[in-house]
């Protein structure tokens, strides 16, 4: 029976899981599948209050994206990165610069001293390669983002009118996975 249907918030089988997944993918050496897992693995530890694991996840899931010319997974990097900066802000924890290496996309924008701005930064650049690239699977989370920055900074009227473009947007994709988020940025308003 899985966490979710027990109702006990213990998700270490599913931790332990994902572990075992990324490392699989590691020793297959399929740096793309690694990239994805990685990027899973740090959303997880994100959405679990991990912030550390979901920091070093995402660095390693940047450097492989960067490195290996995935543009793809380098936006997804961004919007993460922009996610893990805002939910730090909302759990009010800071990013310690000593736990940053210098490569982290953490580390692009200051997300240290100034994490709306950062967040704000990644979620530009996201923007920017969507666009580039055509990647316009993307637009639901490029709006429910900008909606979570919009609330974090009290301009609720905004995020109320960005909400509602999400929710066209998800809508007419039928990118219904997104509608979760939708439903908590709405509560927050």
């Amino acid at each position: 029976m899985s966490a979710l249907e027990a109702g006990t918030g213990d998700f270490s089988e599913a931790a332990d899981q994902l572990d075992q997944a990324v490392d699989g993918l590691r020793r297959a050496g399929y740096q793309e599948a690694t990239a994805r897992g990685l990027l899973a693995r740090a959303e997880f530890h994100r959405v679990s209050g991990e912030f550390p694991h979901a920091r070093r996840g995402l660095d390693e899931a940047h450097e492989i994206a960067t490195r290996g010319g995935m543009r793809l997974f380098e936006c997804d990097c961004h919007l993460e990165s922009c996610r893990l900066i805002l939910a730090m802000v909302q759990a009010g924890e800071k990013l310690n610069p000593e736990d940053l290496f210098p490569d982290s996309p953490l580390a692009l924008y200051d997300a240290v001293n100034q994490p709306l701005a950062a967040a704000q930064k990644h979620l530009n650049k996201a923007e920017t390669m969507v666009n580039e690239m055509g990647y316009h699977r993307r637009d639901p989370e490029l709006l429910l983002e900008t909606a979570h920055i919009q609330i974090l900074e009290g301009k609720k009227d905004a995020a109320r009118q960005t909400l509602a473009q999400a929710k066209k947007k998800i809508d007419e994709m039928g990118a219904h996975r997104w509608e979760i988020d939708l439903r908590e940025l709405n509560k927050r308003l």
